[in-house]
């Protein structure tokens, strides 16, 4: 008997009788076929009492009824079982695991959609143009793969921004990451829209600044001043000459001070080579030969070295 091609149909022949009874396989083996859902496909044994119309995929090394025919779809109908050999693309639905199989290369496997280039993803919430990644969940885990984890947040150039922003009903408060530079920035706003700077650490040396500190380092060459501009007014500032392998204990100090309208410095602890020169203005002259110097002048602090070589002064203000 004819049939097609791909799903083998019984063809009505011309002139044939009682073609009704080809017409009804037809239609019997393509309610068996389309939308096709099974019970299951982990099944060796026929079940004992199926309803007309079940569904199964036959498992590996099938026997009694099914013996012979493993992976094809066995389908209960008048009262026997009709097998179907599934050909590539042929899709089913596993009522059990309510999974999506897909018959390719000779057997079925667990529809795998292709994840790559997706416009989007939402995960309990819509994604848009913009968060082409959006989830809403309570919490979000990112676990280990062998040994760690490693979170990545990348931007392609050093003028544009890597950082993490933290919002209050879609209001950014604060901000962390590499904003506008290759630094490592903290920023917070009130309003989401002004944001003030609280920590800075620098990429290139790994110093840090921080807006009630700050403390950093200055190179001046031998009898010449450095101007250090601190984070307020006033507060207390240490400042210690590096020497090759520690500082110098002889050229450190401990001091309060304010700046402003009325400067004043209030040394409190003071290092044998360092000098306090109060609120002088400093030349570069200004203190002994072999000393250091300090004062309060031109709105921020000066620093004198006259050690009679170049020398390199760390300071850390607390304001």
């Amino acid at each position: 008997m004819p049939s097609t091609n791909n799903l083998s149909l019984p063809l009505i022949e011309a002139a044939q009788a009682q073609k009704h009874v080809t017409h009804n396989e037809a239609l019997a083996l393509l309610d068996a076929v389309v939308q096709l859902s099974v019970k299951s496909r982990d099944l060796t044994i026929p079940p004992a009492s199926p309803n007309e119309g079940d569904r199964y995929i036959v498992a590996s090394n099938a026997t009694l009824a099914w013996s012979g025919y493993d992976g094809a779809v066995a389908a209960w109908s008048n009262a026997g079982w009709v097998f179907l050999s599934p050909k590539a693309g042929w899709i089913a639905l596993d009522e059990t695991d309510n999974m999506l199989l897909v018959y390719s290369s000779g057997s079925w496997a667990m529809h795998q959609p292709t994840l790559h280039n997706l416009s989007g993803v939402g995960i309990g919430a819509s994604f848009d143009a913009t968060n082409a990644l959006s989830v809403s969940s309570p919490a979000s885990l990112f676990s280990h793969s062998g040994a760690g984890h490693q979170l990545k947040v990348n931007k392609a150039a050093t003028g544009q921004v890597a950082s993490l922003l933290y919002q209050s009903n879609w209001s950014g408060r604060a901000e962390t990451g590499l904003a506008g530079n290759d630094d490592y920035t903290i920023k917070v706003s009130e309003d989401g829209s002004n944001f003030s700077e609280a920590v800075r650490i620098e990429s290139s040396t790994g110093r840090s600044t921080i807006k009630a500190m700050r403390s950093g380092s200055v190179d001046i060459a031998s009898n010449a001043v450095a101007d250090v501009i601190p984070p307020t007014d006033g507060g207390v500032v240490i400042v210690m000459l590096a020497g090759d392998a520690q500082y110098d204990a002889q050229h450190a100090l401990i001091a309060a001070f304010r700046i402003g309208g009325s400067p004043q410095l209030n040394v409190m602890s003071i290092g044998a080579g360092f000098e306090d020169h109060g609120v002088q203005s400093l030349t570069g002259g200004s203190s002994t030969i072999g000393a250091s110097g300090i004062s309060v002048a031109g709105g921020g602090l000066q620093i004198e070295n006259r050690t009679s070589s170049a020398a390199t002064y760390t300071y850390s203000f607390i304001c």
